[in-house]
């Protein structure tokens, strides 16, 4: 009985490794993100960069941890973060659906629901 325990949780571990991505491909950013993504120019503090598994901005970089869907299509994505000039990580959470009204792109919402911006797929 233990053996087919272990067997059921290392199949599993696959799907849950594979739950802490974002199903997107490529990188999504503002314009001051999608820079960053090309040349690594740091300067502009209104940056806003999504990939796969994880979430940037100028002073914050948050590893997905687990995208749960929500039934309008959006996910929920739980992060672990850590902060320039900090020593300590949080988690965090953030809502990302897909933009009704901007081609591929899409909103981005903090914890508490304000909304962060649009991030469009990076050139």
């Amino acid at each position: 009985m233990r053996l087919v325990s272990i067997a059921t949780a290392l199949v599993m571990l696959p799907t849950v490794a594979a739950a802490a991505m974002l199903d997107i491909t490529g990188k999504y950013g503002n314009e001051a993100g999608c820079r960053y993504a090309a040349t690594n120019d740091y300067t502009d503090d209104t940056l806003l960069l999504i990939s796969p598994d994880e979430y940037m901005t100028y002073v914050t970089l948050c590893e997905f941890l687990q995208a749960l869907p929500v039934k309008d299509g959006s996910k929920v994505m739980t992060m672990l973060c850590a902060h320039e000039g900090e020593t300590m990580q949080t988690i965090d959470f953030m809502r990302i659906q897909k933009s009704p009204d901007v081609g591929d792109s899409y909103d981005l919402f903090n914890a508490e629901g304000d909304h962060l911006g649009i991030v469009g797929r990076c050139k």
